[in-house]
């Protein structure tokens, strides 16, 4: 479904975006949507329709007793219990007019999220790590090249 709000001034007109194939789902639940989709600069598309259901029921009571027949049910419950979620994903696309002002905004927007910059530090840190470690074990061969061929 698109949403807008009609023209803005000082805006193109409608730009065309394509929605790519995604996994949406658990583990075990998956689904491919695509489609196409045609909005102005800066108007918002909202993507619903993305709901799971859980339906649950225990069974709980006093152990012995609740097997009882006719007189079990005293000493026992049940409870059903049915949970619904629905994901909804709004994008607002914006057009910039260059490569450097992607940057620029790409910058700025991440600095507002410390989620995303925490997520950051903790890639590169890892990624640190990795490099190193790959540094050692190819000094380690060299090492043991080297050796070898005295």
């Amino acid at each position: 479904m698109a949403g807008g709000h009609g023209h803005h001034p000082g805006y193109p007109a409608a730009r065309h975006a394509d929605i790519d194939r995604r996994q949406l789902g658990a583990d075990h639940d998956q689904a491919n949507r695509a489609g196409k989709v045609s909005v102005r600069d800066r108007d918002t598309i909202i993507l619903g329709g993305f709901i799971s259901t859980t339906k649950t029921k225990d069974k709980s009571g006093v152990p012995i007793l609740k097997d009882i027949p006719g007189l079990g049910y005293l000493f026992r419950s049940t409870q059903d219990a049915n949970k619904r979620v629905e994901l909804i994903v709004m994008i607002r696309p914006t057009v910039l007019p260059s490569p450097g002002d992607a940057a620029l905004v790409a910058t700025q927007q991440r600095n507002h999220m410390p989620g995303v910059r925490a997520f950051e530090a903790e890639y590169q840190a890892d990624e640190a790590r990795r490099v190193k470690e790959g540094d050692r074990a190819q000094q380690k061969r060299d090492a043991a090249e080297a050796k070898k061929n005295r």
